[in-house]
């Protein structure tokens, strides 16, 4: 291990302010929103209800095609332009227009222009619901008070910024952490690690329904990242013996504690961490982990960054 002293962290400081809740509460709207029938053109927000067929040189693709089929207009659930062709429609129009696929998609149709033939069935507005004491009830507060709610929902915002603050500073401990330390994998570990990984993303695909008969990936594609999956696992655990890091089982508590007071019924979500050992073991290579990046800050300079609150949780709208 080399020597931190020269190595920084920028730790994210945000305000959590009336307008970040009350984004949040409109984001929660939206989720239960009503959608009634309109005369009017499509625009962004609304639900519309669909046919489409879809084409490729004449001829059809997998998914090409859906009747009935309902988007809400600036989700970006689609296909990246579709969205924006069906605004301005109204109810019984068609329309045809060309739409290239992105290079991430299927090798069927990455980088290919299709056609699509778009028949607009209804065209819905959302009603939003009030902010009242139904709205209140319905999120979980049982009395309706909104000020209740909304003390709620700020208190949810501060934790899912404590771990998204947790997740930056860690990530730049751990490279802080593989740029001090030198030394060579032993190849049979590095092997073993990489044919692991080849065999979980074998699994992976096969759970969303590919094909993997015959299938497999180039030792290649995992090499950088098991090197360095595997070079944390050691430094970490090296760290942990010479400094006497290991987790503590009230350190334990507290996490499982933490991440159940988000649940409705949180004592039943403590005992069933604790009710199985494998469970219990995760928890316990998290709260290692964080021992080890509190030691290592210790060592390190630390710069607090005052950071608005979209920019840290990405929801920043380019």
């Amino acid at each position: 291990m080399g020597d931190l002293g020269g190595a920084k962290v920028a730790r994210p400081t945000v305000q959590i302010s009336d307008a970040n809740v009350d984004k949040t509460l409109q984001t929660l709207r939206k989720q239960r929103a009503k959608f009634n029938p309109v005369a009017r053109a499509a625009q962004s927000g609304d639900l519309v209800n669909i046919d489409f067929v879809g084409t490729i040189e004449g001829a059809p693709f997998e998914g090409n095609e859906a009747s009935n089929f309902s988007v809400v207009l600036g989700e970006g659930r689609m296909l990246p332009g579709f969205e924006a062709e069906l605004e301005g429609l109204q109810p019984g129009a068609k329309k045809t227009f060309p739409l290239q696929f992105p290079d991430d998609y299927a090798d069927e149709v990455k980088g290919k222009t299709a056609q699509f033939a778009v028949t607009v069935n209804q065209v819905a507005e959302p009603e939003l619901p009030p902010v009242d004491a139904d709205f209140a009830r319905a999120l979980g507060v049982k009395d309706g008070d909104v000020d209740r709610l909304k003390s709620e929902v700020r208190e949810n915002i501060t934790r899912e910024v404590a771990r998204k603050v947790k997740s930056v500073v860690k990530e730049q401990v751990m490279d802080a952490l593989l740029a001090s330390a030198t030394f060579e994998i032993p190849r049979a570990l590095l092997d073993a690690e990489i044919a692991g990984m080849q065999k979980a993303a074998v699994e992976d695909l096969k759970s969303r329904g590919m094909t993997t008969q015959d299938l497999t990936l180039p030792p290649d594609l995992f090499v950088e990242r098991a090197t360095r999956r595997l070079k944390l696992f050691l430094i970490v655990t090296e760290l942990v013996r010479r400094h006497d890091l290991q987790p503590r089982p009230e350190q334990v508590r507290k996490v499982i504690e933490e991440h159940a007071e988000s649940y409705e019924q949180p004592d039943q979500l403590v005992r069933w961490y604790y009710s199985d050992r494998s469970r219990l073991a995760e928890v316990e290579a998290l709260v290692m982990e964080d021992n080890v990046v509190e030691w290592a800050m210790g060592k390190m300079k630390v710069e607090d960054t005052a950071t608005p609150f979209d920019d840290l949780m990405g929801t920043r709208k380019a």
